[in-house]
């Protein structure tokens, strides 16, 4: 314990102990106070009520009992609103980590430490065997991970359950059994009760192999990544914040690390990859690399991703929508007419007149000035990406379009345009040139 809180925190770290009153998160109360005076840690335990269950208000008498007996300040934090579809044991982790990492910031600590132990990490990987997991769902319970300026720390994943509670035999600690353990409801309750014992039966230590299966699974796929990251580029975009990698770098790789580098890039555009499944991956994986071409695929949450031949984009958020504001051309003297949009991050300077033209994005039934051409045709000679189409400025003239900038000279000849886009244009991702 003392060199597992060591490894993950360091000497001197504040850290909230997550404590539910079960024998896991008591055993880390008590064996982290053990540890706490050696590694100078000030620790405090945060204690969650999701609103879920009865008997709640006799744990938390539990856990504020056996927290003031080693002298650690307790909090108890109620989560507010309930579940509204899916998976309630998804929702309550959400909330519960959300409470505990603000818990957490508000006390100063840098580390929120939770009970899991390796008896969690095999029924983890069994659970992501069973919906079909890829390397990933292999790695199960990283040790730690960043959760918004505070880590995450599971410093018993190295110990068997059972022993944790012969330690609290020992030092005459109750604790008190979460009933939702036993509801065969839960499919980690019937993999705990029933799948493996079973496997238990007939392979001893079936856990521990599991366990070590998990270390190697994060040891390869940690290198890999580090080498894809290393030598494939991921392009930061000013369209939504999100992340762009070319067509031509996915086609370089080998077909077994096409997949990976799509979930590096959808990892990174969002931030983590929770409850992100294969389902979920399989187009961009399919179409990435070979010139064809998807519609937006949405992704859990507000994040989206789509394949524009062959090219992988993925956004954290929603796409903005298209500006519907127009900027009229005004006259600056000595024959010369400037616009700018704000919402495009252009301007343009027309001379010698530009009566009536207007800066813009691009509306139903634009057309080439002068011509029956259709502006969505030249966006697809050009081969511009599909989201951003409604960010590319046009000067133009009612439906009809004069020029855009690096994809469209000014169809007039007896116009000079000059065009200016701002650092922050999302226009600037295309690379055109003007």
């Amino acid at each position: 314990m003392r060199e597992a809180l060591e490894r993950l925190a360091g000497k001197g770290a504040k850290i909230l102990l997550a404590v539910s009153g079960g024998s896991d998160s008591m055993g880390l109360m008590r064996l982290s106070s053990a540890v706490a005076p050696d590694l100078d840690l000030a620790l405090s335990v945060g204690f969650v009520d999701h609103g879920l269950r009865p008997g709640v208000d006799e744990e938390w008498a539990l856990v504020e009992a056996a927290a003031g007996r080693l002298g650690l300040e307790a909090r108890r934090e109620r989560v507010q609103g309930a579940p509204c579809g899916g998976s309630v044991q998804a929702w309550a982790r959400d909330a519960r980590y959300a409470l505990l990492t603000r818990m957490a910031c508000e006390r100063g600590a840098g580390f929120v430490a939770t009970g899991h132990t390796l008896d969690d990490q095999a029924e983890t990987m069994l659970l992501r065997l069973l919906r079909g997991t890829g390397l990933d769902g292999l790695c199960g319970i990283p040790e730690r991970r960043d959760a918004g300026g505070v880590a995450i720390v599971r410093p018993l994943l190295a110990l068997r359950r059972e022993r944790v509670r012969d330690h609290l035999r020992g030092l005459g600690q109750p604790w008190v059994e979460d009933p939702s353990n036993r509801n065969p409801r839960f499919a980690r309750s019937r993999v705990r009760a029933e799948l493996l014992p079973l496997m238990s039966s007939l392979q001893p230590e079936v856990a521990v192999r599991l366990a070590g299966l998990a270390r190697e699974a994060r040891g390869l796929t940690e290198a890999v990544d580090r080498r894809l990251l290393s030598e494939c580029s991921l392009d930061p975009l000013r369209l939504g914040g999100g992340l762009k990698v070319d067509c031509e770098v996915i086609a370089a790789l080998p077909r077994g690390l096409r997949g990976r580098l799509v979930r590096l890039a959808v990892q990174r555009a969002r931030g983590d990859l929770r409850r992100v499944e294969r389902v979920h991956l399989a187009a961009m994986e399919s179409a990435s690399g070979t010139r064809r071409s998807t519609g937006l695929l949405p992704l859990p949450g507000p994040s989206v991703a789509l394949v524009d031949r062959g090219s992988l984009y993925v956004f954290p958020g929603p796409l903005p929508p298209r500006t519907e504001q127009e900027a009229r051309l005004e006259s600056a003297g000595d024959a010369v007419w400037r616009a700018r949009s704000v919402e495009l991050g252009a301007a343009v300077e027309v001379r010698p007149g530009a009566d009536g033209l207007v800066l813009r994005a691009r509306r139903p039934g634009d057309r080439l000035w002068g011509s029956s051409r259709k502006l969505k045709n030249l966006f697809i000679e050009r081969e511009v990406p599909r989201p951003y189409r409604d960010f590319v400025p046009l000067l133009a003239s009612g439906a009809d379009v004069l020029a855009a900038p690096g994809l469209l000279p000014c169809r007039r000849p007896d116009l000079v345009v000059l065009w200016t886009l701002d650092s922050t244009a999302p226009a600037r991702d295309l690379g055109i040139c003007f």
